[in-house]
Parts: C-alpha cells; sequence; structure tokens
C-alpha cells in the first residue's frame, strides 16, 4: 500500500518531483518531530526549481498536501513538524537501492548547514536537530558514506555531547569523526588535527590521561606541520596538551607549555581576547596546583575581566573562572568572598547547563568543602552527597571526578571521628587515584595518608 502511494505521489504533474525529494529524504532521518523548515531547506537544496516558484509558499502548500495523504507523514499545524513511521521508512529505502549512499551526502551537506557547532547560545537548535542528524550518520555509516560532511557532522555530534557532559557518547561520535577524517583528508590534515584535539579533550575529562596525551601530541605536531609554532592553532593544542600534564602532577612541564601558549595569544589575538584569557586561566590553574596563591589571584581575575568584556557575566567558561578563583581565596581564609564566587558560579551553571552536568557538581562539591573548613558539617555533608550523586549518574562510579567526591566525603565524616563510615570512601577513592593518576602523582601520596591515618583510628576506637 505504501508503494503504491509513495508511486502516485511521486507521479504527480507538478510537484511529484518535489514530493519525492521529500519521502526519499525523510526516510533517512529520526521519523519523529521533522522540522517544516527542515524539509524545505531539504527541498530548496535538492530541487532548484523550488526557488525559482513565482509563488514558493503555494507550492509548498501544494507539495506539503501531497506527503500528507494516506497518512505517509503527519503534520502538526502547533509545532510545525512531520512524523512518520519507520515502516514507511524502511518501506521507501528498499525502492532506492544504489541510492542511498548519495543521498545520504547530500543531506549530511545540507545538516551541517542548519546543525551548528555548540555553543550554549545554540542549545535550542542543538536539540531541534540532534536526532535527525543522529539517525542520518548512523544511515550514511550504513550504506558506507564517509564525506567531510559526515566527518563534519560526527564532530559537532561529538562537541555537543561533551558540552553537556555525556562523554561516552561524546567518545564514540568524536572517534568516527576522528576515522573519517583519517582516510578523506588524511592523517596530517587540520581537520584530523581538530578532531584529535577535542578528542583529547573528552580523555582528559574522562581521566584517560595517558590517551588524553596521545591525542594532544598528535594534534600539536600537526598544528606545527600546518601552521607553525607563532600561530592559535598551535597555542590552542599547547593549551590542551599543558592542561593533562596538569593533571598527572607535571605542573612545571605544564606552567612552560601555558607560558608559551600565552605569549603565543598575547601576539596574535592580542590581550583582550577570549583565547588569550583561557591562556590566562590555564596558567592561573597550573600556579594554584603549586600552591602559588597569590599569582593565581592575579591571573584568575585577569581572566575574569577580559571574560566580561568577551563572553559576558552568564557564560559557563565564566562559571568555571569564578569557581577557580573562589579555590584560590579559600586557599588564603577568605571564605566568605570564596562562597560568592561560589554562589554565582553555581547560579550561571544551572541556568546554562542544569544541574545534571559535571561542571555543577565540581562546583557544588567545593562549596561543600568550604563549609567544611568553616565547621557547618551538616550542610558540607548535604551538598558533598548531592555533588556525588550527580557524579555517579552521569560520569559513573569510576571517574577521577567521582573519586575526589569520595576522598572529601571520607575527610568530613573522619572529623566527625565517623571513621566506619570514612573508610571505605577512602578505600574506594585511592583505588581510583591509583588507577587515574598512578601511586607516584602527590594527590595519590596525600589519600593513601588519610586512608592510613583512618585505618588507625578505626583499630584503635
Amino acid at each position: 500500500m505504501f508503494s503504491l502511494a509513495y508511486d502516485e505521489l511521486c507521479g504527480a504533474k507538478d510537484s511529484g518531483e518535489a514530493v519525492r525529494i521529500i519521502l526519499d529524504s525523510v526516510s533517512f532521518i529520526s521519523p519523529d518531530e521533522i522540522p517544516e523548515e527542515l524539509l524545505q531547506t531539504i527541498l530548496a537544496k535538492l530541487y532548484p526549481r523550488f526557488a525559482d516558484e513565482v509563488r514558493p509558499d503555494n507550492f509548498w502548500d501544494d507539495v506539503r498536501e501531497k506527503i500528507t495523504t494516506y497518512d505517509l507523514l503527519r503534520y502538526d499545524e502547533y509545532k510545525k513538524t512531520f512524523t512518520t513511521h519507520r515502516a514507511i521508512q524502511r518501506v521507501i529505502q528498499s525502492r532506492l537501492k544504489g541510492k542511498e549512499r548519495d543521498i545520504c551526502a547530500s543531506l549530511a551537506a545540507i545538516l551541517g548547514e542548519v546543525f551548528p557547532a555548540y555553543d550554549y547560545s545554540n542549545r535550542e537548535i542543538c536539540e531541534k536537530y540532534y536526532e535527525h542528524v543522529l539517525v542520518l550518520v548512523e544511515n550514511a555509516d550504513r550504506f558506507g558514506t564517509e564525506t567531510e560532511d559526515t566527518n563534519d557532522l560526527y564532530f559537532k555530534l561529538g562537541r555537543y555531547q561533551y558540552y553537556l557532559g555525556n562523554y561516552e557518547a561524546a567518545e564514540r561520535f568524536l572517534s568516527y569523526a576522528a576515522q573519517i577524517s583519517a582516510v578523506v583528508l588524511g592523517n596530517n590534515s587540520e581537520t584530523y588535527g581538530r578532531d584529535l584535539n577535542l578528542l583529547g579533550e573528552v580523555y582528559r575529562s574522562e581521566g584517560k590521561y595517558n590517551e588524553a596525551t596521545e591525542k594532544y601530541e598528535k594534534a600539536l605536531e600537526i598544528a606545527e606541520k600546518i601552521f607553525g609554532h607563532d600561530h592559535i592553532n598551535y597555542a590552542a593544542a599547547l593549551n590542551n596538551l599543558a592542561s593533562v600534564y596538569q593533571r598527572q602532577g607535571k605542573y612545571d612541564d605544564a606552567i612552560e607549555k601555558f607560558k608559551e601558549a600565552l605569549q603565543i595569544y598575547e601576539k596574535t589575538t592580542g590581550r583582550e581576547h577570549r583565547d588569550y584569557a583561557t591562556g590566562v586561566n590555564n596558567l592561573a590553574n597550573a600556579y594554584q596546583s603549586q600552591g602559588k596563591y597569590n599569582e593565581a589571584i592575579e591571573k584568575y581575575e585577569e581572566a575574569l575581566r577580559i571574560g566580561e568584556k568577551t563572553i559576558g557575566r552568564d557564560h559557563p567558561n565564566y562559571a568555571k573562572r569564578l569557581n577557580n578563583l573562589a579555590m584560590a581565596y579559600q586557599a588564603q581564609g577568605r571564605s566568605d568572598e570564596a562562597i560568592k564566587r561560589l554562589d554565582e558560579a553555581l547560579r550561571i551553571d544551572e541556568k546554562t547547563l542544569g544541574k545534571e552536568h559535571p561542571e555543577y557538581a565540581i562546583h557544588l562539591n567545593n562549596l561543600a568543602n568550604i563549609y567544611q573548613i568553616q565547621g557547618d558539617l551538616k550542610r558540607a555533608e548535604g551538598l558533598y552527597l548531592e555533588a556525588m550523586e550527580i557524579r555517579e549518574r552521569i560520569l559513573g562510579k569510576m571517574h577521577p571526578d567521582t573519586a575526589s567526591g569520595y576522598w572529601w566525603l571520607g575527610v568530613l565524616r573522619a572529623e566527625q571521628e565517623r571513621y566506619a563510615e570514612a573508610l571505605p570512601m577512602f578505600d574506594e577513592a585511592y583505588r581510583q587515584f591509583v588507577h587515574f593518576l598512578g601511586k607516584d602523582h602527590p594527590d595519590t601520596k596525600k589519600l593513601k595518608l588519610y586512608l592510613k591515618n583512618c585505618r588507625k583510628k578505626l583499630k584503635s576506637s
């Protein structure tokens, strides 16, 4: 029945070809909530007559009437979206033997124009097209469509999931992106380097530091070959490599590379640019890791000043810098100032990222730490538990950030002489720190002392 309806509608005298293009296209994307403007964009790209029509609205009305005949597609007047049935998609695909790859390639180019690179300001657009892009790349993979456009879509999917904090999905998409760019463009191309850089960030966020280092070093090598040492892309790759060095406790190496990146940014973008501010913030992080709090605070405040001008006060990166400054203030005993900055960071996080995000959990955990130091242990424990629940849901129980949460909860319970409750927290945190950072990392050694002392206290109590 579907085949008969398809033949009849596609054979219509005036609009048949346009109807065929629409029906063929929707069989390769998600069947649910297909935006009307997406189908109009597809038609404009693949059916030149549509743009040349004297009255395109009337022509579209005729096409829309036909594609909704026999319920091949259903139209929601309120949402301005279409839906279809998977069975209909399968029937149409079965009629397109040998054409699937070309259709997927055409749609990848079109969706690449409407699906943006995620940057917090376009979240609604990404949400609208995400499922359609996802289904399309799955079909493209099934039919062997590996092009620059499918690479671009995988990269954008990975970037979107990375910034949402869904690292496992981001790793999968970016791995596909890197595989395609290596084959299609070569493993020394700018695009391959871009894919490796973001994949490295995902690995770093997952605590896979060796994998992150490998990707960053290759990306740095590519940037050096293509752009030389005085280019912002080379500086960005340096920054990324330095960040993973810092996580591994290689502070001197990290600071050296952060400073080199900052010099490049200063020469290429100037000191009032968002990239320069990122470099300043990263250098401050390294100073803070070494206990150089005055130097760190000076850099954090500079990064915040530039960020206020370039990205605004309601941006997640601004929230990160507020959190960093708060931690430096706390290290100097300036608790009230630290709480004020963290409260603002959490407000921004909730507005831009939502509460189910790793960054929100980090800032919540840090706020708990300050209340703990102030002696408000009940409030601190509640915040620690809330942060841990978020991390376990999003990151899983085996993750460096989750392990840090176990550590701090153990410290709090040990302070209350609840050693039997503290010990399993320290045990789990230490096991994970050894796994992610190694036995010789400064934090692992520090945690080992907490664990040893807790066991001693429990034995003597």
